[in-house]
């Protein structure tokens, strides 16, 4: 079983939803869904969720996450972080695998003693070239992509300093820390796996200040980054067989 935890609380919430389904290609029963931003969503009932789950994803943000501006998203913001320092607390001691994709990826990095910060040139929205470090080429979730590949990205806010015993895995010409390891199964991904071409353009269409982004993938290769998640599946449920 998964366990897809989320943040969004907009019209976005239902669509990262259709794309997890999509990327990992399971059956609606086999994916357990909570969503850390209900206030009667507590750790404790998300914990014990992730004890069940052979893989665990840390979704994104529709809204403001670690950019937020208003008292009322600040308040929202801080009320989820606190409440998702055990989850990860428990999700790194317990070694259960963990992807966290975009905001779960600048989570996991700041309670784990990185640092996020707000920085226009690292910015990126539309679609990046990916580029694996030598650590990512022989990552065991990486290693089946290409050396660099096309990704979906769309983020104000980034890792700028990894917590103490992480991995860098991955980056790109904007965004230096595109993807890290904490131990063996606790990966962020700073790029959406969960996206195509297809589901970003629809993803963009909820938001009006993206009307008029140039979103074409002029890469030569295909989106192929949910293999990354596939492959986080295949390792898991090997594990636990």
């Amino acid at each position: 079983m998964i366990l897809l935890v989320q943040f969004r609380t907009d019209q976005s919430g239902w669509h990262e939803i259709k794309c997890v389904y999509e990327a990992t290609g399971l059956a609606h029963n086999n994916i357990a869904i909570v969503n850390a931003a209900n206030e009667k969503t507590s750790a404790e009932g998300i914990i014990n969720e992730a004890s069940k789950a052979d893989l665990v994803l840390l979704g994104g943000v529709g809204e403001s996450g670690f950019e937020a501006e208003t008292d009322k998203a600040k308040k929202a913001f801080l009320a989820a972080k606190r409440k998702m320092e055990p989850v990860i607390e428990h999700l790194t001691y317990e070694c259960i695998p963990t992807l966290g994709l975009c905001f779960g990826h600048q989570l996991i990095a700041d309670i784990l003693g990185g640092k996020v910060t707000e920085d226009s040139t690292l910015a990126e929205t539309g679609i990046a070239k990916i580029c694996l470090t030598e650590k990512g080429k022989s990552d065991k979730l990486l290693q089946s992509m290409d050396e660099c590949f096309p990704a979906v990205v769309g983020h104000k806010v980034s890792v700028t300093d990894l917590p103490d015993n992480c991995t860098k895995l991955a980056e790109s010409d904007c965004c230096p820390i595109q993807a890290f390891r904490f131990q063996d199964v606790i990966y962020g991904f700073q790029f959406h796996p969960e996206l195509t071409e297809e589901t970003l353009n629809d993803r963009l269409e909820m938001y009006p200040e993206y009307k008029n982004y140039d979103l074409e993938n002029s890469f030569d290769q295909p989106i192929t980054a949910k293999n990354i998640i596939s492959q986080a599946i295949t390792i898991s449920t090997e594990k636990t067989a």
